[in-house]
């Protein structure tokens, strides 16, 4: 399994699959944090991919409503957590479309409900 998560990883098209958090999750429980920390690196090159991975990075919680928490500790297992807060600051500075800063929002709005997380 591990073998055949690292050739979808070369290949491209691992974004490509569903649940990708759990891929990732699962990856670094095969063969240690540094092959998924490093595809994430190469794999956030761009915006779209940034903004599209800390989406799926989100949780699922269910109490009033669901909330979708982006825990600091998710963060820290894949990337560097002040580098995304500084790139999605950055991003919301360049007065980015209305998809795009939809997407900011919802990032914002899951940073605010993971810090809030007691297991975060």
């Amino acid at each position: 399994m591990q073998q055949r998560l690292a050739a979808v990883a070369a290949n491209g098209s691992l974004a490509n699959y569903p649940d990708l958090a759990g891929i990732l999750y699962g990856w670094r429980d095969m063969a240690g944090i540094e092959e998924p920390r490093a595809w994430v690196a190469h794999f956030i090159a761009t915006d779209t991919n940034f903004v599209m991975l800390l989406l799926e990075l989100r949780g699922l919680t269910v109490s009033d409503r669901v909330y979708r928490p982006l825990r600091n500790s998710t963060l820290e297992l894949f990337m560097d957590p002040e580098a995304v807060r500084q790139r999605l600051a950055a991003l919301r500075q360049n007065d980015p479309p209305s998809q795009l800063k939809s997407k900011l929002d919802e990032i914002d709005e899951a940073l605010l409900v993971g810090a809030n997380d007691p297991f975060n």
